[in-house]
């Protein structure tokens, strides 16, 4: 059943994803620029280098610097992107969990856990329906525990992040390499 809180997630998850598109299609082509631009100017600062662009005083930073800095800048924004997808993902989890609590009561309404994989998991079973797949599932908690690992600035993963990669990476992996979407590259061991 499509209802107006799928269009109204659906709807950011494509803009968080057009967002990051364009972030990935500028950034190549700031890379080539800055490579051109900094390959013999490594100890010139941004000011001088960029006299004209109003934000090199405020970046103020050695051309040779520049490399390091943009992949920084990549991997912040990445983050961010998937931290955003995650919450809407998580938001439209529990907003669907009360919609069908609104259409149809239920004693198992109630269920709750704090991972909401999970809680999903045990409303659809307990309200009689098709169980997910496993695998929808699993990447639903492999994208909160990513989120969690990027959000709260954890240098190591927990237990539960690694042992979900180690056990469930190439099940998932496979999964979503079927035909179901294409998510291009991207690799649930750590990509």
């Amino acid at each position: 059943m499509i209802t107006p809180i799928l269009r109204k997630y659906e709807s950011r998850l494509v803009e968080v994803n057009d967002q990051l598109i364009y972030f990935i299609f500028s950034d190549a082509e700031v890379e080539a620029h800055l490579k051109q631009s900094t390959e013999d100017n490594e100890e010139t600062y941004t000011t001088e280098l960029f006299p004209d662009n109003q934000f090199s005083e405020r970046l103020h930073i050695k051309g040779g610097a520049l490399k390091e800095f943009r992949a920084k800048s990549f991997n912040t924004l990445v983050g961010t992107s998937l931290i955003a997808a995650v919450e809407y993902m998580l938001y439209y989890i529990e907003e669907i969990e009360k919609f069908r609590a609104n259409v149809l009561p239920s004693s198992h309404d109630s269920l709750r856990d704090d991972r909401p994989e999970q809680q999903l998991e045990n409303k659809i079973t307990a309200w009689g329906g098709n169980a997910l797949d496993s695998a929808i599932i699993k990447t639903i908690k492999y994208l909160r525990l990513r989120r969690n690992h990027i959000a709260h600035l954890r240098d190591d993963m927990t237990q539960d992040f690694s042992s979900l990669i180690k056990n469930d990476a190439n099940h998932l992996n496979g999964y979503w390499k079927s035909s179901r979407t294409n998510i291009y590259d991207f690799d649930l061991w750590g990509g």
